[in-house]
């Protein structure tokens, strides 16, 4: 590397906040020579574009009976195809094929902005089938790399706001890296953004009613929220019910304890429409998980986790808190190889004795090795299966490598296992059986989870009883979809697949623990749901993959080759 970062050099938000970055003084080393680089006040970023869409056509394919109706289930977006999501509220309009009629909202058709999506509303002028214009505006998205060359010169290099074919979700990559410079942040630039921000929280409070507000001077918490944009939380102690407000928590992921909270925020989740008030159950520890009501009403959590108890402790006259949150826009990559390879060696895999010596030298003494892949639909569509039965292939030659996707989509490990005892090898036994099943786990109860995992297991050894069973917790969801795609139900559903590992001598894959780090390798994680935005890191129009199925298949091989002694 010709130029390498030393010290200092610190990339971080102006004051006031705006698109633009300063960088603090600090040392570099270029072509082996050390040498001091000033710092920069303000260097300037351009924002992604406003896309303004017109004349775009679409046949409607569902119904919905209310404004925001939610996705539409569609993956491929845009391009005259469908609509795109993040769109800008207020900008809709949609009209005849011909272009004569215009139809009303709400009453011939409903539409959520969030999601892109426009349906059918019962009982108006439209129906599923028909074909409409719309004209529309979309937010896009982008990263750019602030880096310093081997003369000290800042730069700032613009990634694409597209990811490849203009059918795909507008969830961009990082740009490549330029090989003269040193990256010192990765800056992602949010949709609608007006500025970009480095992560924190802050906490205020008040007394009673007619005091201003107070910091909560030498009270510090780590909260590594998820949100893209600024948000700002009013927090208060409630009783059993709260007149206006709405609950929400759910059973499995919290513990009242003897506790509730009122949580409010001036607007809701995406879009114009002003916040409410939620009642949400402090967890066993004395944290709550702070909500913000999407426009329906339902709760999203961006994991903004307040210790409130300790609050209370430390401030027993307070009344009522207000948390304000900025998000990690600007993340330090200083010194951090930004490669697939590097962030391999992050992933953990956790043997737990699942295979011996012999067991891996009797594998490499067969001439056919035969996978299978069970799990739902980030397995069944992903091409992390495919990848690492091409790669084994690689690792292996002369040996023939058979495998068979056997997982289907949608369903969770305690719906799913009664798919997986309908399955069957056309041959020999599988040597190697991979389960993935922690998303769509996430909607269901903890033993019930550990009851399917192990049974799942149980019933794959029992038809492959020399096969060695991986786990696989893959990545984690976009909180905007379900209330149970929240951090927290994610967290404890990657517990509780590791536990079943531990306990069942399965070899467990945690790229969970990677997909909660992005941030360290520059990517904001709702950029990596390339095909759908909600729980999909795949994509169909990515020939070799995108970055996350390449990172499974080389984080899996790789271990492989270990054991392998090759």
């Amino acid at each position: 590397m010709a130029v390498k970062w030393v010290e200092g050099l610190r990339v971080s938000q102006t004051a006031p906040a705006g698109l633009a970055v300063s960088v603090s003084p600090g040392v570099i080393e270029a072509y082996g020579r050390r040498m001091g680089v000033p710092g920069v006040e303000r260097l300037v970023l351009t924002p992604p574009p406003l896309l303004q869409l017109r004349n775009h056509y679409y046949t409607l394919e569902r119904q919905g009976e209310a404004s925001p109706c939610g996705w539409d289930w569609s993956g491929r977006r845009g391009s005259n195809f469908k609509p795109y999501q993040m769109r800008m509220p207020g900008t809709l309009r949609v009209r005849s094929s011909e272009g004569l009629t215009e139809y009303e909202q709400d009453k011939d058709y409903v539409f959520d902005d969030y999601w892109g999506s426009v349906k059918a509303k019962p009982g108006g002028r439209l129906k599923v089938g028909d074909i409409v214009r719309l004209d529309y505006d979309v937010y896009t998205c982008r990263y750019i790399l602030i880096c310093v060359d081997a003369e000290g010169r800042f730069r700032a290099v613009e990634g694409d706001w597209r990811y490849g074919d203009e059918t795909n979700l507008l969830l961009p990559d990082l740009p490549v890296p330029p090989h003269d410079a040193a990256v010192l942040a990765s800056v992602f630039v949010p949709w609608g953004a007006e500025a970009v921000y480095e992560r924190q929280s802050l906490v205020e409070y008040k007394e009673t009613d007619g005091r201003a507000w107070q910091t909560t001077k030498g009270f510090e918490w780590e909260c590594r929220h998820l949100d893209w944009r600024p948000r700002t939380y009013e927090v208060e102690s409630c009783g059993e019910d709260k007149v206006g407000c709405s609950k929400a928590g759910s059973s499995d992921s919290t513990n009242a304890g003897g506790g509730k909270v009122v949580v409010r925020t001036a607007d809701c989740a995406y879009g114009s429409a002003a916040g409410r008030g939620l009642v949400q159950p402090l967890n066993g520890n004395g944290e709550v998980d702070l909500p913000v009501a999407r426009e329906d009403g339902l709760p999203v959590y961006w994991r903004v986790r307040l210790p409130w108890r300790r609050l209370l402790a430390d401030f027993p006259q307070l009344r009522k808190a207000k948390v304000h949150t900025f998000p990690a826009n600007i993340m330090d990559v200083r010194g951090r190889e930004l490669t697939i390879g590097a962030a391999a060696n992050e992933v953990p895999i956790e043997e737990n004795d699942a295979a011996n010596a012999e067991w891996w030298k009797a594998l490499a003494g067969k001439r056919n090795i035969r996978l299978c892949f069970l799990g739902e639909s980030t397995t069944y569509g992903g091409d992390w299966p495919l990848l690492i039965a091409k790669r084994l292939g690689g690792l292996l030659p002369g040996k023939r490598i058979e495998y068979a996707n056997a997982a289907d989509g949608g369903h969770s490990s305690v719906h799913g296992i009664s798919h997986v005892k309908r399955t069957r090898s056309v041959g020999d036994p599988y040597d190697i059986v991979f389960i993935e099943y922690m998303i769509n786990d996430t909607g269901c109860q903890s033993d019930d989870i550990d009851a399917a995992m192990t049974g799942i297991i149980d019933w794959v050894r029992e038809h492959n009883p020399l096969a060695l069973v991986v786990i696989v917790a893959g990545n984690g969801g976009n909180p905007m979809f379900l209330p149970h795609y929240s951090p927290a139900q994610f967290e404890r559903v990657y517990e509780l697949h590791r536990e079943t590992a531990r306990k069942k001598g399965a070899v467990f894959v945690g790229m969970y623990d990677h997909f909660c780090e992005l941030e360290r390798r520059g990517l904001y994680f709702m950029t990596e749901l390339k095909e759908n935005m909600i729980n999909h890191p795949y994509l169909n129009t990515a020939i070799d993959g995108t970055r996350w199925d390449q990172l499974l298949a080389d984080v899996f091989v790789r271990w492989t080759a270990g054991k392998l002694g090759q």
